[in-house]
């Protein structure tokens, strides 16, 4: 039996092995989209989890039928501000999931949006229930999809970005498994506990060596495309930016109200690529 401590209600600590830890979105009711205390809430739990060697893994986990929709756009269009915090939030996440100590392990389920999906991206190691969509549906909403490029491109391969990032249509469990983002499709409700039994593989090598190995990973892919972090701060900037255009304020207010946009009557004012 593992120890549960709530740390908030929108966010789940619980020991489920003396080395593996698993923190668990807990806002079903909202597919445990990001609030602004829930993106708090997991950036602080990830850096006391950066300099605590008890906790070898990670398991990421979502409550309810859902993994994670993205930011919850009721409390990014509040105002600006919001959307800067929140997106801030969101990548200083994702660079510490690839930069903790800890192996991190997915549990994925259900759909998986935009920073959601990111999560898994993000993670080591992914274990996916086969009723899994991940998806990033940027130019759906109006928005150009920079703030997930730099991540994206470290995992995708040109075909896969084009598919995601031109069409905006999530894929199921298998064609993420293709796609490079999956390593084992199971029965859905099984993914705790895969998740699970994949961590007692990986606490199976010696723990110097596995961070190392994590280490060396991370090292290539710098050397391939360059610190991540400096990209996800030109990302930003760009994403804000296309958070205050017109047809993002009309696709947005569309996805709120459970209606198809209309894009052809906004015109577009977003900027090229520089």
């Amino acid at each position: 039996m593992g120890s549960r401590i709530t740390l908030t209600p929108v966010l789940n600590r619980e020991i489920v092995a003396p080395s593996v830890v698993r923190l668990t979105l807990c806002r079903p009711e909202r597919s445990n989209a990001f609030s602004l205390e829930l993106l708090q809430r997991l950036s602080k739990e990830l850096d006391t989890l950066s300099s605590d060697r008890t906790f070898r893994v990670l398991i990421l986990a979502a409550a309810g039928k859902n993994f994670c929709g993205g930011l919850d756009f009721l409390e990014a269009t509040r105002s600006d501000n919001d959307v800067r915090r929140m997106s801030t939030f969101v990548i200083e996440i994702l660079a510490k999931l690839r930069r903790i100590p800890q192996i991190v392990v997915a549990a994925a389920h259900g759909a998986a949006r935009a920073g959601g999906a990111a999560l898994i991206v993000a993670s080591d190691l992914v274990i996916a229930a086969d009723n899994l969509s991940l998806g990033f549906p940027e130019v759906r909403r109006g928005l150009e999809p920079m703030l997930l490029f730099p991540l994206l491109r470290r995992k995708l391969t040109g075909t896969a970005l084009r598919e995601f990032l031109l069409t905006g249509l999530p894929v199921d469990a298998e064609q993420a498994r293709r796609f490079g983002l999956v390593h084992r499709i199971v029965p859905p409700g099984e993914e705790a506990r895969q998740a699970e039994i994949l961590a007692e593989e990986v606490l199976r090598g010696e723990s110097g060596a596995v961070r190392t190995a994590k280490e060396i990973v991370l090292a290539h892919e710098t050397a391939l495309f360059g610190p991540l972090e400096d990209e996800f701060v030109l990302a930003l900037e760009s994403h804000l930016a296309s958070w205050r255009s017109p047809t993002a304020k009309h696709g947005v207010a569309a996805f709120l109200e459970k209606r198809e946009p209309a894009f052809e009557s906004v015109e577009y004012s977003g900027a090229a690529v520089r």
